[in-house]
């Protein structure tokens, strides 16, 4: 699949992947677990190289909210709090299926860095910066048909992989919407067709 996280794409992380595949260990993650749990404080960055995992977190009527996930040859890391500043995450991140991942501690992955990418911070900030508020304006601009259109065009293998109640949930709608979005849509079709 192309990349799912399009800051990659001004972000070069080759080092940090090479550095996790070479020094790191691989660790199965079997279907909902966890790599760092909401509350706790995450202690690894690693690289995805299989499966797929996704940051979520509950919501007050005790649903899971997914606002991200982490594909093959991506980046697993809670950067926001666990890996800037030591504190718990405010996110689950957990493995969508049966996952593996390239992972070595956060405090080797730092050493690193400070020698080998000392902008990583900074670059990986603005990045992921630029990735959200694309996000936030897409909710804001755009229908929930809209955002789906534009998920399905830009990853359609994405609906290969990811149940559509995690694509409902990303998008921001129920999974009866997404039904209902998917069978109008289909129904359009049928009637060009026609």
């Amino acid at each position: 699949m192309a990349q799912f996280n399009s800051f990659y794409d001004i972000l070069d992380i080759s080092l940090l992947q090479k550095f996790c595949v070479e020094h790191g260990k691989e660790k199965l993650y079997a279907k909902g677990e966890c790599f760092v749990r909401e509350g706790e404080t995450g202690r690894n960055f690693g690289f995805v190289k299989s499966g797929y995992f996704k940051y979520c977190t509950g919501r007050s009527n005790g649903e899971e909210a997914i606002g991200g996930f982490a594909f093959k040859n991506e980046a697993l890391v809670d950067l926001s709090n666990s890996f800037m500043f030591g504190k718990p995450s405010n996110v689950t991140i957990s493995a969508g299926c049966q996952s593996i991942v390239a992972e070595v501690t956060i405090s080797d992955i730092k050493q690193y860095i400070n020698i080998h990418y000392p902008n990583f911070l900074k670059d990986a900030t603005s990045a992921i910066f630029s990735e959200l508020y694309k996000r936030y304006v897409n909710i804001l601009k755009k229908t929930p048909t809209e955002r789906y259109i534009e998920l399905l065009n830009d990853h359609p293998q994405l609906f290969d992989i990811v149940p559509l109640q995690e694509i409902a949930s990303y998008l921001l709608i129920t999974p009866v919407y997404l039904s209902r979005i998917r069978k109008s849509i289909q129904n359009k079709k049928s009637k060009k067709l026609s």
